[in-house]
């Protein structure tokens, strides 16, 4: 290598590997504002805990937590019900939930999505490429701080196959899943139904009864790209649900 070159490869280096460190710093972030005060479920019991309501345009207690550039939410209602629109320019910022479910009392979460714009990337399974138009996180706590958190993370994905699991190229506490991909086509709402309590089970190795949080995330900043996606009808319920379309 030309020695000329050697300090410019050099910053290039340094410069990947803080981006790494902070997306690391991000995650764990995330995962511990969700343990910070999260209520709990009170003494009512519902058929259904909704995350998002559909009589107001605010985003109530959703709180942003931002990562690189900020990811523009914005709430509305969309043929009556509470929507929140996501729009992320080469950015990444989550809207997370504080809340403890008791998924044995409230085992399926479901939701519906839709995507408008996909993030130009390849392997989604590599840092370069870890962006989606889509993703919902839900969140376990082992411990008192922020690194003793766990995560499944349901994403829209662009490549992947439709059931397919891999770990999270950032941090080693997240697992991802894609619930869909680009079969399902674009500006299409899609109904998703996963029951946590055998999720966690499952991709986790441990039995949980409980979760502490739920975070939502469109980004685009590792691929330098574009993606925009909307979000409603975000549930926890006690049976399968009904589809709603």
């Amino acid at each position: 290598m030309n020695s000329d070159n050697e300090p410019l490869e050099s910053l290039k280096r340094y410069r990947n590997m803080l981006r790494s460190y902070c997306r690391v710093f991000f995650l764990q972030g995330l995962l511990g504002c969700l343990l910070l005060s999260a209520p709990a479920l009170g003494a009512e019991t519902p058929s259904e805990i909704r995350m998002i309501r559909s009589d107001t345009a605010n985003l109530e207690d959703w709180q942003e937590k931002q990562f690189q550039g900020q990811t523009l939410y914005r709430k509305t209602i969309l043929e009556g019900r509470g929507t929140i629109e996501a729009d992320s320019r080469g950015s990444a910022s989550a809207l997370f939930k504080e809340t403890v479910i008791d998924i044995r009392e409230f085992p399926y979460l479901s939701w519906r999505w839709r995507i408008i714009r996909q993030p130009e990337t390849r392997n989604e399974r590599e840092k370069e490429g870890d962006d989606f138009a889509a993703r919902v996180y839900v969140v376990v706590k082992e411990g008192p701080f922020p690194w003793q958190t766990r995560a499944i993370n349901y994403v829209w994905s662009k490549r992947e196959k439709k059931g397919a699991v891999w770990p999270n190229p950032f941090i080693d506490k997240a697992i991802m899943v894609s619930l869909n991909n680009e079969a399902d086509g674009l500006d299409h709402w899609v109904s998703n139904t996963v029951n946590i309590y055998e999720d966690l089970q499952r991709l986790l190795g441990k039995t949980y009864t409980k979760i502490d949080g739920i975070a939502i995330m469109s980004d685009s900043d590792n691929s330098g790209s574009s993606a925009r996606a909307d979000y409603s009808d975000i549930r926890f319920t006690r049976l399968p649900p009904e589809p709603r379309e």
